[in-house]
């Protein structure tokens, strides 16, 4: 396409999980108490900058999809889960030396 244009694509995957061995044969100790939750995220995102005579163009477009899931042994009503999908679309033009960003 064009010698100067610099194209970019990263995948990135985040995995954790949250627990606080709250021992429930205690009577004082409530399920509702417990924490266990996992949580998974895939984020993908594609870029590329373009520079034309004096400007410079950068542009980035970046998905993300989050899943948090609730293990308590609790009624279903009573779980913190959630599931997430967030799209950012970024443009960035610079002409020497005035810079002018546009998000969306």
């Amino acid at each position: 396409m064009f010698a100067e244009y610099q194209p970019n694509v990263t995948l990135g995957y985040r995995a954790y999980t949250s627990e606080n061995d709250l021992d429930t044969g205690i009577s004082a100790n409530d399920v509702t108490d417990m924490v266990k939750t996992k949580t998974n995220t895939l984020m993908l995102s594609f870029g590329g900058t373009l520079p034309i005579k004096i400007q410079k163009h950068t542009g980035t477009l970046s998905i993300s999809n989050m899943n948090i899931t609730d293990e308590r042994p609790v009624d279903i009503w009573m779980l913190n889960e959630s599931k997430n999908l967030t799209l950012l679309f970024n443009v960035n033009s610079a002409i020497n030396p005035l810079p002018l960003t546009i998000s969306a």
